[in-house]
């Protein structure tokens, strides 16, 4: 993965994965936020981008006043199958609050 790449994420809002494909190969990811980025995705005006140099997937979102919308930006982890076990004992949901960061302008 290099640069950026529009990709369709796949939420798992009870274990935080986030899994999607670039270029045929499929990448998983956690989030500490699945709610939020799953009701980002709901609110979608377009195409999410994938920047992996940052760790972070744009997701574009409606507003009102501003036709392209605004850019939410979420924080993915790597994923480790001993990670999600762990936050599934724990009982882990997921955070329902804002994404990382601020929104891009």
């Amino acid at each position: 993965m290099s640069g950026s790449d529009s990709v369709l994420p796949v939420v798992d809002t009870v274990l935080g994965t986030v899994n999607f494909s670039v270029r045929g190969e499929w990448y998983s990811f956690w989030s500490r936020e699945p709610a939020a980025l799953v009701a980002a995705l709901s609110n979608s005006v377009g195409r999410c981008c994938w920047q992996p140099a940052a760790n972070l997937l744009v997701v574009p979102v409606a507003k009102t006043g501003r036709r392209a919308g605004e850019q939410l930006s979420f924080r993915l982890l790597p994923h480790s199958a001993e990670n999600a076990d762990q936050l599934a004992r724990q009982g882990h949901h997921g955070s329902p609050s804002s994404p990382t960061g601020s929104p891009s302008r």
